[in-house]
C-alpha cells in the first residue's frame, strides 16, 4: 500500500488535453498518489488512475424524455441560476442548490479518500470547497483564467459575470492554495476578492526543457511560424497579410488545430506561396517540430480582459523551440521578451507595424535573438518551476 499522500485532481473540461493539468501532473506524480477525475481519460494515465465524471451524455440522454426526473431537476437549478445571474438568489453555504452537476460529481467521487483536491477551472468551486471540508482534505484551485471576465467582449456578459464574481467573492478564499496562469491576473484575483497574494502562485503555462539548439538562419529562406486552433480572435488572416507585406525570402507556416472550420476554410483561401499549412503535432512534440523555424509569430488584437493579459502555451513553447519572437503588446509578452532580449515587440497591434518590426531585423538579429531564448530556456521550462510548486504543495 502507497505511504504517499494522495492527491484528487478534479478537471470537467477537456481534461484528456489540457496542458495545466499535464504540467501539474508531471510536477507531482513522483511524490504523491495522484487520482484524476475528468471529462475524457489523459493518455498519460492509467485507466484505474481516472474517474469519468462527465455529465453532458446523462443530460443529453434525457432531454428527449420531458417528463424524466433528471430533465425536470436540470430545468429547475437553470432557473435557479438565472435568478442567481440577476441578484435575486444569493450564493448559499449549501453548492447543492446551483447545479444537478454537483449531485453527479458528489455520488462519483464521495467514496473517495484522499489528502489534497486539486480543482481546475471555477463553475464547481461551491461544491468543490463542500468537498473538501467533507473529506477534510486541503483545497487548491488551478485558475487557467480570469474567469469573472473570460468573454467579457460578448453581449450579455454581465449577468455571468455577475454569477462569477459572487462565486469567487464567497468561495476563492476557502482554497488553501491557489495556482494561477500569470502574474497580472494574480494580481487581479488578489485585488478583487482580498487575497493573500502568499496564497497565490504563480504557474506559468511552461514546457518540458528542450535540449535543441537554435537552427541556422537561411537569408534566402526567413520562416515564420505560428500554431494554435484556427479561430477569428485569433487573427490569422492578418498574419497571412503580414507575411505578404515582407519581401520574398520571408515564409509563413500555420500549424492550425481546424476549430472553426468555416475560418479554417477561409485562411486556405487566402494561401499565397508565401503561406504553408502543416498538420498538427501533439503538445509533447510541437517545439521540438517548431526548432526548424526562425520567428514565432504571435499577432493577438485583444478585444477581452484576458486576452489583454494573455501568456499563451505557444508563447513557452516558441521559447523551447530555440526561436526569434515577434509578438504584439500584450504586458505580460512584452515584458518577458524585452527584459531577456527574446525577440521583438510591435508598437501597436497594427499588421503593417509589426510587419516593419521584421522587417527591420538582420540574419544576424534574428540569430542573436534565437541564442539569447537558448541560452534562457531552461529558465522557462517546467523543471526549473518544479522545485516550488512542489514545496509548497508537500508542505501542505
Amino acid at each position: 500500500m502507497s505511504s504517499l499522500k494522495k492527491i484528487l485532481i478534479v478537471c470537467e473540461r477537456n481534461s484528456h488535453r489540457a496542458p495545466r493539468l499535464y504540467n501539474e501532473y508531471l510536477v507531482l506524480k513522483n511524490d504523491f498518489d495522484i487520482l484524476i477525475a475528468g471529462d475524457f481519460k489523459p493518455n498519460y494515465i492509467d485507466e484505474s488512475r481516472f474517474i469519468d465524471i462527465n455529465i453532458n451524455p446523462i443530460i443529453l440522454k434525457n432531454k428527449k424524455k420531458s417528463n424524466s426526473g433528471i430533465n425536470f431537476i436540470h430545468n429547475q437549478f437553470l432557473k435557479l441560476k438565472f435568478l442567481f445571474s440577476f441578484g435575486f438568489v444569493k450564493p448559499r453555504d449549501i453548492p447543492f442548490l446551483y447545479d444537478l452537476k454537483y449531485y453527479y460529481l458528489n455520488s462519483k467521487l464521495k467514496a473517495l479518500t484522499f489528502d489534497i483536491l486539486i480543482y481546475h477551472h471555477i463553475s464547481s468551486l461551491p461544491f468543490m470547497v463542500y468537498f473538501s471540508k467533507k473529506s477534510k482534505s486541503k483545497l487548491i484551485v488551478n485558475l487557467h483564467e480570469y474567469y469573472p471576465k473570460e468573454f467579457n467582449d460578448q453581449n450579455n456578459w454581465s449577468r455571468k459575470e455577475y454569477y462569477l464574481n459572487s462565486l469567487c467573492a464567497r468561495f476563492l478564499k476557502e482554497a488553501t492554495l491557489l495556482f494561477c496562469v500569470n502574474k497580472s491576473i494574480s494580481e487581479e484575483y488578489a485585488h478583487n476578492f482580498d487575497i493573500d497574494k502568499s496564497n497565490i502562485l504563480v504557474f506559468y503555462n511552461v514546457k518540458n526543457y528542450e535540449d535543441t539548439k537554435p537552427s541556422i538562419v537561411d537569408e534566402n529562406n526567413i520562416k515564420l511560424v505560428h500554431h494554435g486552433a484556427a479561430i477569428p480572435s485569433r487573427n490569422l488572416d492578418k498574419m497571412i497579410d503580414l507575411v505578404n507585406l515582407l519581401p520574398k525570402n520571408y515564409s509563413l507556416t500555420l500549424i492550425l488545430v481546424p476549430s472553426n472550420r468555416e475560418y479554417f476554410k477561409r485562411l486556405k483561401r487566402m494561401k499565397t506561396d508565401k503561406v504553408i499549412f502543416e498538420k498538427p503535432a501533439s503538445s509533447e512534440k510541437i517545439s521540438k517540430m517548431l526548432n526548424q523555424y526562425d520567428i514565432g509569430l504571435y499577432l493577438l488584437s485583444p478585444s477581452n480582459f484576458n486576452e489583454s493579459n494573455a501568456l499563451p502555451n505557444k508563447y513557452f513553447e516558441f521559447i523551447q523551440a530555440n526561436l526569434c519572437l515577434a509578438v504584439s503588446p500584450i504586458d505580460e509578452m512584452k515584458e518577458i521578451t524585452e527584459k531577456n532580449n527574446f525577440g521583438v515587440v510591435s508598437n501597436s497591434f497594427d499588421v503593417n507595424e509589426m510587419a516593419n518590426c521584421i522587417n527591420a531585423l538582420s540574419v544576424n538579429d534574428i540569430e542573436s535573438y534565437k541564442i539569447n531564448v537558448h541560452e534562457k530556456s531552461k529558465l522557462f521550462s517546467l523543471e526549473n518551476f518544479n522545485s516550488s510548486i512542489l514545496d509548497r504543495v508537500l508542505k501542505l
